[in-house]
C-alpha cells in the first residue's frame, strides 16, 4: 500500500477512536466493534475508496467554519474565512481559532417615536429621537409641562393623527406642522425633541394656532413662512439655531413676542422693521452683537451673553426709542449711555465691566430705576430728577453722587467710600432706605445726614466708624431700623439714644463699647425688638482690653444699685 495512502489510514482511525468518546452515538467500526459484528469492518481497495472519503470529511470539518456562526454572539467582530486545506500533506493543519461574528449595524435610522397630547390649550408633539444621551427641556410660560411623565394622551378631534417625524439620519427629526389637527379651543402648538441632534421644523402652522413652541437639545432648523398669522414665538435649542443674520425671515409679519432664550444664536439682529415686535428675549443666547430695528419694542432681555461695547444697538433711526426696559446685566459693557433709549424706564446693567455711565446727556424721561452693581465704575454717575431707585453697590466708588429729591431706595454698599460729604443728602427728603455698608467711613458728622427726615432704614455696618457725632441722628424721627454693627465704636450720645429708643430698632454687636451702666442700659433697649424676626446678637463692651457680655454687665448695675437702696438711711 502506498505510503500516502497508509499515513491516510492512520488519521482516519484516529478520528474514529476519538469519536467513540463523544456521546451519545455509538461507535461503529472501532476496535470494539472487531469483537462482535464484523460487518462494519474495512478491509481491500474498498476501504482504501472509504478512507479517502472519510478523510476529505474530516478535513473539511477542521477547517470549515460557516457552520460555526450562528453559535456565537452577533457584537462579536466577523472571521476571516480560513485557506482550503490540501489533503497531500502527512498532518492536518493546526485547528482554526474559534470564530468571531457580529451582525452588521443597521444603514436605515430608526424613525423617531411622535406622540401628541393636550394640556389646557395647548397642543403638544413629543418627538423623541433614539439616542443615548438625554435631556432636560425647560418649560415655557404657556403651561406646557415638559418632560412627558405619563404616557401621552390621543388627540382629541377625530381622526387626527399625529404630524409626521422622518428620520432623516442618526438622532435627526423633521416635523411637519401643517399636519397638527385639533380642536377650535387649542391656540398653542409646542414641539418638545428628546434626545434629538436635530430637529427641522417645516410646514404651515395651522390658523388656530397663534403660539408656537420648540424645545430641543440639539439644533433647530425652523423653515421660513411657518405662519402667517402668529403672534408668539418661543425657541430652546441648546444646540444653536441653523439660520443665522437677520431674523426677519424667519418671523411673520404679525409676531409681537419673540423668545430665544438658551438658544446659541451668536448675534440678535433684526435689521428692518418687518415684525411689530412688543418683547424680545435672549438671555444666555451666546450673543457678542445686539443689532436692531425695532421701533415698537417695549422689553429686551439679553442678560448672560458676551455682548461687549457700548449700548449703540440701534440698526435704524429710533430703533430701541420705545424701549422701557432693558435686561443686560452679566455681559462685558464696558460703557453706557442713555442716548437713544429715550423711554428708559429700567435700566439693569449689573455685573458688567462699566468704567463710564452717563445718564444725563440724553435723560430718558421716565427713568426710574438704574442697577448698575458689580461693575468697575470709580466715579459715580450725576443722577437724573426721575430716579426712584439706585444700586451702585460692589464698584470702585470713592464718594457718593448728590442724591435726588424723588429718590426712595440708594444702595452704595461695598465701595471705597471713606466720607458721606457734607449736604449730599440735604435735597434727599424722599429717601426711605440707605445703605452705606462695607465701606471705609470712619466718621459721621452732624450735618452728614441732614435732610433725610424720611428715612427708614440706615445701614452703615461694617465700617471703620470710630466716631458718631452728637445730633447725627436726633433729626431722624422715623428711623425704625439702625445697622451699626461690625465697626469701632465706643459710645453714642446719650440724647440722641433717647430721641431713637421709642421706635428705632438696632443691631450694635461687634462694637468695642464702653463698660458703664447708662450706656448698655440704652443699647440694650435699642437692640430690643419684640417682632424681629432674625437672632439678635448680644452686646458686649470692652474693658482693660476683655470682651464682656452687656447682660452680665447690667446684672452688676443691678446689685449695686439693690445693695444702694436697702443700707439704713443714715448710712447711705
Amino acid at each position: 500500500m502506498a505510503p500516502g495512502r497508509e499515513s491516510r489510514r492512520s488519521w482516519v482511525w484516529v478520528a474514529l477512536a476519538l469519536g467513540c468518546l463523544l456521546p451519545p452515538r455509538p461507535c461503529a467500526g472501532s476496535v470494539h466493534s472487531s469483537f462482535g459484528d464484523n460487518s462494519g469492518m474495512m478491509t481491500g481497495e474498498n476501504a482504501n475508496a472509504d478512507y479517502d472519503a472519510m478523510t476529505e470529511t474530516v478535513v473539511r470539518l477542521a477547517t470549515d467554519t460557516t457552520t460555526l456562526s450562528a453559535t456565537f454572539p452577533p457584537y462579536f467582530p466577523r472571521a476571516v474565512t480560513a485557506p482550503p486545506a490540501t489533503t497531500s500533506s502527512s498532518t492536518l493543519p493546526p485547528p482554526s481559532p474559534p470564530p468571531r461574528f457580529h451582525a452588521a449595524p443597521s444603514t436605515t435610522p430608526e424613525p423617531p417615536r411622535i406622540d401628541v397630547d393636550r394640556l389646557g390649550s395647548a397642543t403638544r408633539v413629543l418627538v423623541e429621537c433614539h439616542e443615548t444621551h438625554g435631556f432636560a427641556s425647560i418649560t415655557s410660560s404657556t403651561g406646557i409641562t415638559s418632560p412627558v411623565t405619563a404616557a401621552p394622551v390621543a388627540m382629541l378631534a377625530a381622526g387626527s393623527t399625529p404630524p409626521p417625524a422622518v428620520a432623516s439620519g442618526e438622532g435627526e427629526a423633521e416635523v411637519d406642522l401643517s399636519a397638527v389637527k385639533v380642536g377650535e379651543d387649542s391656540t398653542v402648538v409646542a414641539v418638545e425633541a428628546l434626545k434629538c441632534r436635530r430637529v427641522g421644523v417645516v410646514g404651515a402652522l395651522p390658523d388656530w394656532a397663534s403660539t408656537l413652541t420648540l424645545s430641543t437639545p440639539g439644533t433647530l432648523s425652523l423653515a421660513p413662512g411657518w405662519s402667517s398669522e402668529a403672534t408668539e414665538l418661543w425657541m430652546r435649542a441648546a444646540g444653536g439655531l441653523e439660520h443665522k443674520g437677520d431674523l426677519c425671515a424667519l418671523m411673520p409679519p404679525t409676531l409681537r413676542f419673540l423668545d430665544a432664550s438658551r438658544t446659541r444664536l451668536g448675534e440678535l439682529v433684526v435689521a428692518s422693521a418687518c415684525v411689530p415686535l412688543r418683547r424680545v428675549e435672549a438671555a444666555h443666547s451666546a450673543l457678542s452683537r445686539v443689532a436692531l430695528c425695532t421701533p415698537a419694542l417695549v422689553t429686551l432681555h439679553v442678560s448672560g451673553n458676551e455682548v461687549s461695547g457700548s449700548l449703540e444697538w440701534a440698526a435704524c433711526a429710533g430703533g430701541v426709542a420705545a424701549v422701557e426696559l432693558l435686561q443686560a446685566n452679566h455681559n462685558e459693557l464696558k460703557s453706557a449711555s442713555t442716548c437713544g433709549w429715550p423711554s428708559l424706564h429700567t435700566l439693569d446693567l449689573r455685573h458688567n465691566r462699566l468704567t463710564t455711565l452717563d445718564l444725563t446727556t440724553c435723560p430718558p424721561t421716565n427713568l426710574t430705576r438704574v442697577t448698575a452693581a458689580r461693575n468697575l465704575l470709580q466715579t459715580p454717575p450725576e443722577l437724573t430728577p426721575t430716579l426712584l431707585h439706585v444700586d451702585l453697590s460692589r464698584n470702585s466708588l470713592t464718594e457718593l453722587p448728590a442724591l435726588t429729591p424723588a429718590l426712595l431706595t440708594a444702595d452704595f454698599s461695598h465701595n471705597g467710600i471713606v466720607e458721606v460729604g457734607k449736604h449730599r443728602f440735604k435735597r434727599a427728603r424722599n429717601l426711605l432706605h440707605l445703605k452705606l455698608a462695607h465701606n471705609h467711613l470712619t466718621q459721621l458728622h452732624a450735618h452728614d445726614l441732614s435732610g433725610l427726615r424720611e428715612l427708614l432704614t440706615l445701614d452703615v455696618s461694617h465700617n471703620r466708624l470710630r466716631e458718631v457725632s452728637a445730633g447725627s441722628f436726633r433729626h431722624l424721627r422715623h428711623l425704625q431700623r439702625l445697622h451699626l454693627q461690625h465697626n469701632h465704636l465706643t459710645t453714642l450720645d446719650a440724647r440722641d439714644l433717647a430721641a431713637l429708643t421709642p421706635r428705632t430698632h438696632a443691631i450694635l454687636h461687634h462694637n468695642p463699647w464702653a463698660c458703664t451702666c447708662s450706656l448698655l442700659t440704652s443699647l440694650q433697649q435699642l437692640q430690643n425688638c419684640a417682632t424681629c424676626q432674625h437672632q439678635i446678637v448680644g452686646v458686649e463692651c470692652k474693658e482693660r482690653g476683655e470682651w464682656v457680655a452687656a447682660r452680665a454687665v447690667l446684672r452688676s448695675c443691678l446689685q449695686a444699685v439693690k445693695d444702694v437702696t436697702q443700707r439704713p438711711a443714715g448710712r447711705v
